[in-house]
């Protein structure tokens, strides 16, 4: 019994994820697909082609030899290929798959626009973080603080957070994957976390040595307990130079503990070494010991307290100083007002 078939498109009820597309923001157009809608429908073409020409090429019954005393007469033959081609079934199963195919498509570029945030990622890694990072090294360990590592820090996080949530997606015949997506970004921008983090503890250490040393020269200076007027003098000074330099290296001191802060809460390693230079500079190990900012404001304190608890005797001292200094002049101008000093007879 011959199979009757209605004329007209076949159903497409049930679609089947058939062609896998990726993402991509290389090019200047903006976000495309790979392989393109045009590659898609022309590898369809190409399969449907395949399937004829194996069609054309199974054997047919007229041409087996054992087979052929079976028939009246040799059937006429026609080209299989042809005929499979010009059949109205074909031709609407074909075209009504290339609608589908066109359909998802434009349905899949409608959902493509979910992902124009990750277009941002992709500048970043490009030229943004180059362009900031050939900045950093052009500076020097000072001008780098904290707000430069918590701005980076913070969008390197926020990446992390967004590729997450990055899923693949069956749209009709297609399947959208972002794994390729996320496979460029992800690593991306663990290297620049890694890259932040290296440079976060190359600052917080060279911060460090260089408070310490400052700390260190200014406790030295303040410790000197002047005894004669002329280098309580000089003292006074020092106390004086010290004290306009204190608030900036109490901001170095903050600007420190902020950087390791920021170490602590992006678990970033630390080597010990530089933890306990740190801890020594800014912070008492236990309740017995005293941190070096700790002795420089008690250095300052201790001489301030000598300047005053001397200053008045260093004042008399002054005085009485001037005082003989005055009656020793006025000796030598009576004696050069006496005698020989003014008689113009005397020998010179």
């Amino acid at each position: 019994v011959p199979l009757k078939l209605e004329e007209g498109p076949l159903p497409m009820e049930k679609k089947v994820v058939t062609f896998q597309i990726t993402i991509s923001f290389a090019g200047e157009e903006g976000l495309s697909f790979v392989p393109p809608e045009p590659e898609i429908l022309e590898a369809y073409n190409d399969l449907c082609e395949a399937m004829v020409q194996a069609l054309s090429q199974v054997t047919r019954l007229i041409c087996i030899k054992a087979l052929k005393s079976h028939f009246e007469s040799n059937p006429k033959t026609f080209s299989l290929a042809h005929a499979t081609r010009h059949d109205w079934r074909y031709i609407a199963i074909c075209e009504a798959t290339r609608q589908v195919i066109i359909n998802d498509f434009a349905e899949a570029t409608l959902h493509s626009k979910s992902y124009e945030t990750f277009r941002f990622w992709y500048i970043f890694v490009d030229e943004e973080w180059p362009a900031e990072y050939q900045r950093w090294e052009e500076m020097s360990f000072e001008e780098l603080t904290h707000a430069d590592f918590t701005k980076y820090m913070k969008k390197v996080r926020t990446s992390f957070a967004e590729l997450e949530r990055m899923f693949n997606k069956g749209i009709g015949v297609l399947f959208l994957n972002s794994q390729k997506l996320r496979g460029e970004l992800l690593p991306a921008m663990q290297k620049i976390l890694v890259t932040i983090k290296t440079k976060l503890i190359d600052v917080g250490r060279r911060k460090c040595v260089k408070l310490t040393n400052a700390f260190n020269e200014k406790i030295k200076k303040l410790a000197e307990r002047p005894q004669v007027l002329k280098n309580f003098a000089a003292f006074l000074n020092i106390i004086n130079e010290v004290q306009d330099a204190s608030p900036k290296l109490m901001a170095d001191a903050e600007e420190i503990e902020l950087l390791y802060q920021i170490a602590d809460e992006n678990q970033v390693d630390v080597p010990l070494e530089d933890t306990v230079k740190k801890d020594m500079l800014l912070s008492p190990n236990n309740s017995t010991s005293t941190c070096l900012r700790e002795s420089y404001l008690e250095a300052i304190q201790a001489a301030v307290d000598f300047r005053s608890n001397n200053l008045k005797v260093m004042t008399a001292h002054l005085e009485l100083t001037i005082d003989q200094a005055n009656e020793e002049l006025l000796a030598t101008m009576a004696v050069l007002n006496n005698g020989d000093y003014i008689n113009p007879n005397a020998d010179s």
